[in-house]
């Protein structure tokens, strides 16, 4: 069953009753809420009205790996294990076909988008380490002498960027802030939490981090960092305005992710909860813009999605393996996962 509501890209939803040879006689109800189905085993009726997942294949053979909405959420960017940074339109009558708006050589870590859906902004772990891609077809600008990107956003006024990086395997990771236009180098930091694969903007123009040392809050505009959380983190995510963070905490530093446990920190209360009920796989994570959502991907492909102060969320199954990312649309309507299983 194809809805026409869906991106072009989206699978059909597949409606399964065991071994049946033929099926005749499909009907759908006056608005499309059931569906009757006549097969060898009898008659069938089948649910349509509620909601059901979109599922964008990937071709890539190795799955995806990172996600970002559109300031609006009307489009959806994903970069796979090729390098490949695909556009869905997921708005229209029907949205149209996706289509690639760039083309690197190694797996995206992670893409950020700039506040008015103008850039995007790719990390990968080898080849164009951090590459600023225009999506009105313009060309794309690659930071020079970095060879290894972890994480990276935009400011919120689109005029710079942060990238995580480092310059070799060997060499600590650092933040690069780059303009946001030629991805030149404008400045460095060693933050005192080390430096991860998560990063991203406040309002106020300053630079939150995670790594192997804990949180850290870098005013760009002096160097200066303080260290908002003492423990190895993972994976982290903040709302729009960066005052709640939602973390991965892990026992183990390393190289590229760990699944672990979430802690929820607000900044303007002061403090710190263990979210219990999202159990200890948790590979990645999210935050609503308002901060009072937090959505986790594990290790088993279940996501799970309830409030911030803790109450039982709800399970959301269909993936299989790993959740590599997970992320809000930023009107709060939908949330977009990335498995392994493509």
């Amino acid at each position: 069953v194809w809805s026409m509501e869906r991106p072009a890209d989206a699978d059909p939803m597949v409606l399964r009753r065991g071994d049946v040879g033929f099926s005749f006689n499909h009907a759908f109800s006056p608005g499309s809420d059931w569906l009757a189905t006549a097969d060898g085993s009898g008659l069938a009726v089948w649910p349509l009205g509620r909601q059901y997942p979109s599922i964008l294949r990937v071709q890539d053979q190795r799955g995806w790996s990172s996600l970002a909405f559109g300031p609006g959420g009307e489009w959806l960017a994903f970069g796979d294990f090729h390098g490949t940074v695909n556009l869905t339109p997921l708005e229209g009558d029907v949205p149209p076909q996706g289509h690639a708006v760039y083309q690197g050589e190694y797996m995206v870590s992670s893409l950020a988008v700039t506040s008015d859906g103008a850039r995007l902004l790719a990390t990968s772990q080898l080849i164009d380490a951090a590459t600023v891609i225009p999506l009105d077809g313009g060309r794309p600008s690659s930071l020079t002498g970095l060879e290894y990107g972890y994480g990276g956003a935009f400011s919120p006024d689109g005029r710079l960027a942060v990238v995580a990086g480092s310059t070799g395997r060997d060499i600590g990771r650092r933040l690069y802030l780059v303009r946001a236009d030629t991805a030149e180098p404008v400045a460095s930091f060693e933050p005192p939490g080390g430096v991860g694969e998560d990063v991203t903007f406040e309002d106020d123009g300053r630079i939150l981090s995670c790594g192997p040392s804990g949180v850290s809050l870098t005013d760009p505009s002096t160097g200066g960092s303080e260290l908002l959380f003492d423990g190895i983190c993972g994976r982290f995510a903040a709302s729009s305005d960066g005052r709640r963070i939602a973390l991965v905490e892990t026992d183990v530093a390393v190289s590229y992710g760990t699944s672990g446990r979430v802690v929820v920190i607000d900044l303007d209360a002061g403090t710190k909860r263990n979210l219990e009920s999202h159990g200890d796989e948790v590979w990645s994570i999210a935050i609503d813009p308002t901060g009072t959502v937090v959505a986790t991907g594990d290790r088993e492909g279940v996501l799970r999605v309830g409030p911030a102060n803790g109450d039982e969320p709800h399970l959301l199954l269909g993936h299989e393996g790993r959740i590599w990312d997970v992320e809000f649309d930023p009107l709060g309507r939908w949330i977009a996962t990335g498995g392994e299983d493509r």
